[in-house]
């Protein structure tokens, strides 16, 4: 048996274990979870790197996506299962971020895209205002990326950084960047790029759900066990202990956020009968 039929032949047992089993069935339903452990084995055999990886940190980054019900498909560009010596680090990407922002029902519209030298004209820091011509399709060099929210409540944001801010920060928060490691950084920049600019636009003005702030905690966490998480590559970005206050915020807000889940579960339910004899309800035949 070779190297590689090994390690996938190990992580497979791994999976096979009950315990860990119920681990995703703890955060979403059977089919779900097979379906989810399928996609960890494809992965992890599909790539040379991560097959470095032991089994156990592996399935620790996994269950991170898993429970933010994010793909990890690195072909979707969702989440992202990236090898960190023997240890997988769970990446998200920045579509992993606008699908949790979506799923809130507080975002009317949420972007990102690259900027190219073509398009761009200027940018006030201060009012914030970019003017760029996104009407001409992007030709040459990218010079920065630029973000977009609006609220329902009317509220908008738009943030805009060069490409050099953005390469500042990934050498001062990514140790894989600065070391010249293969990272995501490395094999897909823009992505990456993308997902810094959306991630701090959020973060400081968007709302966050508990979900959104699970996300953004963990991060670039980096596991050499399934519950055993660390922050090698980014440090800084390690959660610092909460207040009894925040402790008590976010006690409330995931009540209220349960409590809408429920409401609209019984609004589905009532509504079942109803669209039965509907289009919909005969399979859109």
């Amino acid at each position: 048996m070779s190297e590689r039929s090994t390690q996938v032949a190990q992580l497979k047992s791994v999976l096979d274990n009950e315990k860990v089993k119920s681990r995703f069935f703890d955060v979403m339903n059977r089919q779900e979870a097979m379906q989810y452990m399928a996609t960890i084995i494809n992965e992890y055999s599909n790539n040379k790197s991560l097959l470095k990886c032991t089994p156990m940190s592996v399935i620790g980054a996994s269950l991170i996506s898993a429970s933010l019900d994010l793909p990890i498909n690195s072909n979707l560009g969702f989440a992202y299962l990236v090898p960190y010596g023997k240890k997988a680090q769970f990446q998200l990407g920045y579509k992993g971020f606008i699908q949790l922002a979506l799923r809130t029902g507080k975002y009317k519209k949420i972007n990102v895209v690259e900027v190219y030298k073509e398009q761009f004209k200027s940018f006030d820091r201060l009012s914030e205002n970019l003017d760029a011509d996104f009407t001409q399709a992007g030709k040459g060099d990218v010079i920065g990326y630029a973000s977009y929210m609006e609220l329902n409540t009317g509220f908008e944001k738009t943030t805009y950084w060069t490409i050099e801010e953005v390469k500042d920060h990934a050498m001062k928060y990514s140790q894989a960047y600065k070391k010249g490691f293969n990272s995501p950084w490395k094999t897909n920049f823009d992505a990456m790029a993308k997902k810094t600019v959306l991630k701090m636009m959020i973060s400081k003005w968007g709302i966050m759900t508990t979900k959104m702030k699970q996300a953004q905690e963990n991060d670039q966490k980096v596991f050499k066990d399934i519950d055993d998480g660390e922050y090698s590559d980014n440090p800084e970005n390690a959660p610092r202990e909460k207040t009894n206050t925040e402790k008590e915020f976010e006690r409330k807000q995931k009540l209220d956020e349960e409590s809408e889940d429920a409401d609209y579960e019984e609004i589905d339910d009532e509504n079942e009968d109803d669209l039965k004899d509907t289009p919909l309800g005969k399979g859109g035949k």
